[in-house]
């Protein structure tokens, strides 16, 4: 006979409530559209909780915009991309930013109505483990293009470029479906696995050197 799963309570189940509440508030509403009062009557506790656990709205905020973040940068980390061949970490780099996704699937959207606001409110909260992630990225792009093997491309533009896609990828998920249902050629929704080898190929094709004999 299997044992019933016990329900979390007490204040760490308050906390994750929380947490998971304001996820998708502010991931909805953005930083002000998402007021205490909401997030609290949404996690069922008492809007007191928000300061008692983190401190304020904003507190809270921070955190959940924290958490994929330096996922992030712990799987860079983990995973030594820095070390690996341009190839092979540009191409990991990738497969680990979309795996944070569909575990945080919220954050493209925090993101955005992150960036929309200018930035202000959590950027600074984040600004080293963002600054982990381009400087991996661009370094990567830079040991390809010393080692002979990428075009002399400018690396932060190209990974402006390359997060550009990524997380238009998962924004645009809702109206994606519709707007392709319009096209009798296109190719049903893509899984974020197959966006992800998509990317992959273009990238490492856009940054391959050409060979002397095919130069004109």
């Amino acid at each position: 006979m299997k044992s019933k799963r016990k329900i979390a309570t007490g204040p760490e189940a308050t906390r994750q409530a929380l947490h998971c509440a304001a996820t998708e508030l502010f991931a909805q509403r953005g930083f002000k559209g998402a007021t205490a009062e909401l997030i609290a009557r949404k996690a069922g506790v008492n809007k007191s909780m928000i300061n008692y656990h983190f401190r304020g709205k904003k507190g809270l905020y921070h955190a959940v915009l924290r958490g994929p973040v330096e996922e992030l940068v712990a799987e860079i980390e983990r995973t030594g991309l820095a070390r690996l061949e341009p190839e092979e970490g540009l191409g990991r780099f990738v497969e680990l930013f979309t795996g944070v996704v569909e575990h945080h699937p919220r954050f493209p959207g925090l993101m955005l109505h992150e960036l929309l606001a200018g930035g202000s409110v959590a950027i600074p909260e984040v600004l080293g483990c963002l600054r982990t992630v381009v400087g991996t990225v661009a370094g990567l792009i830079r040991k390809g293009i010393r080692l002979g093997r990428f075009r002399p491309v400018d690396p932060y533009l190209t990974h402006i470029g390359l997060m550009g896609g990524l997380l238009h990828f998962f924004i645009t998920a809702p109206l994606r479906g519709a707007v392709l249902a319009g096209f009798q050629d296109a190719p049903r929704d893509p899984t974020a696995s197959k966006y992800a080898a998509h990317v992959q190929e273009m990238l490492l094709r856009g940054l391959a050197a050409q060979s002397p004999g095919r130069r004109k």
